[in-house]
């Protein structure tokens, strides 16, 4: 991604606007990171290690 926005700086000398994008898309993709592992994260404490448990499609296994 900085390569990227170093390429868009040196043809339009707009460092600002570049890092800026970068900045924020890289705020975006921690956030959304955060939410699927903490997601993740509850289930495992909960012991549910299958995606369809209550469904019946798949069995909930409990590794303990």
């Amino acid at each position: 991604m900085i390569g990227i926005v170093a390429v868009f700086t040196a043809q339009s000398f707009r460092a600002l606007e570049g890092y800026s994008a970068a900045a924020i898309a890289f705020l975006v993709l921690c956030i959304t990171l955060e939410f699927v592992f903490s997601l993740v994260s509850k289930r495992l404490s909960r012991g549910d290690l299958s995606i369809n448990a209550k469904a019946g499609t798949a069995h909930a296994y409990r590794f303990t």
